[in-house]
């Protein structure tokens, strides 16, 4: 006798919903306070007693950047979906996508030497995405 498996159930428009809102949220908080932290950390020179202060405010601050960084990286990978690129090609390109556009964000804002900043700070929020994406949905 084979092995009896339960029927695999529809995705429902609730649990799609909350999975994708989970990842778009938690790839930017994550993304920003774990990119303030290695920015306190490369300023600083180490972290120092107010350390956690000052990523807590870079990190709530930078919000305003990664929450929509993270919004464009959803409908980024659902674009690239439309071609049959393998699930590990499109988390790359997501990378790319994160960094240019974390880039030009600030470029864009009129912060020009804040370029570097917003590379990382979009291809971290991309990499949380990706991780997050792949583990929520995983399975599927």
């Amino acid at each position: 006798m084979g092995e009896m498996r339960a029927p695999r159930r529809e995705p429902t428009f609730a649990g799609e919903t909350v999975r994708g809102l989970s990842v778009w949220a938690g790839a930017a908080a994550l993304g920003s306070f774990g990119c303030s932290a290695v920015l306190v950390a490369a300023i600083d020179g180490g972290y120092s007693k107010d350390a956690l202060r000052d990523i807590y405010f870079v990190g709530s601050s930078s919000l305003i950047f990664t929450l929509p960084g993270s919004g464009l990286l959803m409908l980024a990978f659902a674009w690239l979906g439309r071609w049959s690129l393998p699930l590990i090609a499109r988390y790359l390109c997501l990378m790319a996508i994160g960094g240019v556009a974390g880039a030009a964000m600030l470029m864009l804002g009129g912060l020009g030497r804040g370029a570097l900043a917003g590379f990382g700070y979009g291809s971290g929020t991309a990499l949380c995405w990706s991780i997050l994406h792949a583990a929520i949905y995983r399975g599927r």
